[in-house]
């Protein structure tokens, strides 16, 4: 393994208190695998940790004595440390999502790959958020609705594993990406995380504009023939351009093209890859498939497209947070590969109901990375449509690979079997054989549809990549240990609570305490952000649970909720969920800040660094001030949650403390 910012300063705390210290050389903390983990999570967190050292170093700083990095304050560590710490930060985060699915823990990835790569999540969160919550509430209107947040989660983390294993996709992407065939495969995976996870991350951010066009439609009986309809006025103001725009898209492009509005910019890029191949100019490609999108849905057999808004919303909010002056032809290939994955290239640059030229990895890799990630995706999504929820859907997914073969096997629920058997269930997806026999695992066929679909649109076997899908029941318990609480809350944003829970006791306005927030670095946010995520087990754990909803229960009081026993068994739960978070970021332990090169690499928190018994051995064993410090959480609920509307704590009736 090379050079890491997080190993040599490891290596110097050892070397400053390996005389107190009960414990070998420090090592990198392991893959974050258990036995249970899958192959999927296994080569996604190798690409992290392998694949991608170094990851956004300045290789000038290599030596560990500049100051620009944070910890809990700026300049307390090296800069390229932080990006160590960072990266550690990602992995544990696509660990954590991939152990439990959960859109709290998928919450983590974006986080995590905002304040990389883009700006404070804080100036992106809207466009996340509002598709989290709209379709939470909107989607139980429609007849067919999943969930798509966690579900971009999973896309990104499929996408990681295939070019961690597919050689020619790499090769590709160096070519027609990065336009960089001799780049190293350290530089490519680079450029990918950084590239791939805004595509596969963001491509579904403009569904709340497809949601209340297929409410309409499912009020009227899911057809727009003959009935009313939405379509979409003003998009040309939303996606105007300005002057300065232009000119850095024409530099860009090297053309003089009248760029006037983000539907040119997309159509450019799409001509770009496709035009040649598949007869399309760039006013063709605005004129006929992107304008009429949002304002003629009945020109393309009654569908909203919502692809089409995620580019363009995308386009919108980069320009706004990163600015124009870094904007590259990456972020255009980001754009065009989103506005290109739902129904764009499947039935407007080509269609596949006819004969056609299917897409190829080199014509837009990232297009078909993410039309493949996409499709392959349909496992462990919330069902909020009608139909939706009285199906029968994959629980589960592992993906290996042979050479350019992809073993994939969906698991289903073993209890489920019955019901398919018995044709209790409207369908399944993706579809099984009509007469499913349990003894046989070959229930994907090309005659079925779902494999037909995939290959319909990318060119699988021109370019030598196989797909061998097949289908296992089992029960529910093997891939998940999954503890559910009684607190709930629609409308509780966590990143909000986050902040709220981080400048404990200031009392100023939610900006300041914003502000405060961002002077932390990644590691001690997601720190704040999992303590938060910790209080519906805590509350759990004493008898009470949150909620924004009204129910007929006793309300908490404060004289309740500081209740000496309640605070110890609080304060044991928040020790725990410290030092494993501690131990799994790599933290070692010893005494504290003897050594003043030490104390400047390292945040003065808590005392972190204490003996080996106070972290390995019971709460129980800290004394008193170590002890009040695990107890704040609890102190501070009621005031915080005060501040959030309508949220209030409630006793569970007839429980006990356990």
């Amino acid at each position: 393994m090379g050079y890491t910012a997080w190993k040599k300063v490891a290596d110097l705390n050892w070397e400053n208190y390996k005389d107190i210290l009960d414990e070998p050389a420090p090592k990198q903390p392991d893959k974050f695998v258990g036995e249970t983990g899958t192959q999927l999570e296994k080569d996604a967190l190798s690409f992290i940790r392998e694949d991608c050292e170094e990851l956004r170093f300045d290789l000038n700083r290599l030596e560990c004595t500049d100051r620009d990095g944070r910890s809990v304050k700026p300049n307390q560590i090296p800069y390229n440390m932080e990006r160590d710490t960072e990266r550690l930060c990602l992995e544990r985060a696509i660990h954590n999502f991939m152990q439990t699915g959960i859109a709290a823990d998928a919450f983590n990835i974006y986080f995590c790959y905002l304040e990389m790569f883009v700006d404070r999540y804080g100036k992106s969160k809207k466009i996340i958020e509002k598709l989290a919550e709209f379709e939470m509430n909107a989607g139980t209107l429609l007849m067919k609705h999943r969930d798509h947040y966690s579900h971009s989660a999973y896309v990104f983390i499929l996408g990681l594993s295939i070019f961690h294993n597919y050689a020619p996709f790499r090769e590709s992407y160096k070519i027609n990406c990065m336009k960089n065939e001799q780049a190293t495969d350290k530089e490519a995976s680079h450029h990918f995380l950084k590239y791939w996870g805004m595509t596969s991350l963001f491509h579904d951010i403009g569904y709340p504009f497809e949601l209340p066009f297929e409410q309409i439609k499912t009020y009227f009986d899911d057809s727009i023939g003959g009935r009313p309809f939405i379509s979409y006025k003003g998009t040309d103001s939303y996606a105007k351009i300005s002057n300065e725009e232009k000119g850095r898209v024409q530099k860009l492009y090297n053309t003089d093209y009248d760029f006037k509005t983000v539907t040119d910019v997309l159509a450019y890029n799409i001509c770009m890859h496709l035009g040649e191949d598949y007869g399309w100019s760039v006013n063709d490609i605005k004129e006929k498939l992107l304008d009429p999108k949002p304002k003629f849905p009945e020109q393309f057999g009654g569908f909203m497209d919502h692809a089409y808004f995620s580019g363009v919303m995308l386009y919108k909010k980069l320009f706004e947070v990163i600015g124009f002056k870094i904007f590259d032809e990456s972020y255009m290939d980001v754009l065009s590969a989103i506005t290109l994955h739902n129904s764009l290239f499947k039935f407007g640059i080509t269609n596949i109901k006819r004969p056609h030229r299917k897409l190829k990895i080199d014509d837009h890799p990232l297009a078909y990375l993410l039309m493949l990630c996409d499709e392959l995706q349909c496992w462990d999504r919330i069902s909020y449509g009608q139909n939706s929820r009285q199906q029968v859907h994959a629980m589960w997914f592992d993906i290996k690979f042979e050479e350019s073969k992809m073993l994939c096997t969906y698991y289903f629920d073993q209890r489920m079997l019955k019901r398919i058997e018995n044709k209790s269930v409207k369908g399944t997806y993706p579809k099984m054989k009509e007469a499913y026999h349990p003894d046989s695992s070959d229930c994907y066929t090309r005659d079925n549809g779902f494999v037909k679909d995939i290959e319909d649109i990318i060119d699988i076997n021109e370019d030598k990549l196989t797909l061998d899908i097949n289908v296992k029941f089992e029960p529910v318990t093997q891939h998940r240990t999954l503890r559910t609480y009684l607190s709930n809350s629609n409308f509780m944003h966590l990143y909000m609570f986050t902040v709220l829970v981080h400048g404990r006791g200031k009392g100023d306005k939610f900006e300041k305490l914003e502000k405060y927030f961002n002077e932390a670095s990644l590691e001690f946010k997601i720190s704040t952000i999992e303590r938060t995520k910790k209080y519906a087990e805590y509350l759990d754990a004493i008898g009470f649970f949150y909620t924004d909803r009204p129910v007929a229960y006793e309300l908490v009081t404060e004289e309740d909720i500081n209740e000496t026993d309640k605070e110890e068994i609080m304060g044991e739960l928040e020790h725990v969920r410290w030092v494993e978070e501690k131990k799994a970021m790599g933290w070692t332990s010893g005494k504290a800040y003897e050594n003043e090169r030490f104390s400047n690499m390292n945040p003065p928190i808590r005392d972190l660094f204490r003996m080996n018994k106070l972290i390995a051995d019971s709460y129980e064993e800290l004394d008193k001030k170590e002890q009040d410090k695990d107890k704040e959480p609890l102190r501070e609920l009621l005031p915080l949650l005060d501040t959030v509307d309508g949220i209030r704590i409630y006793k569970i009736p007839g429980r006990e403390n356990r």
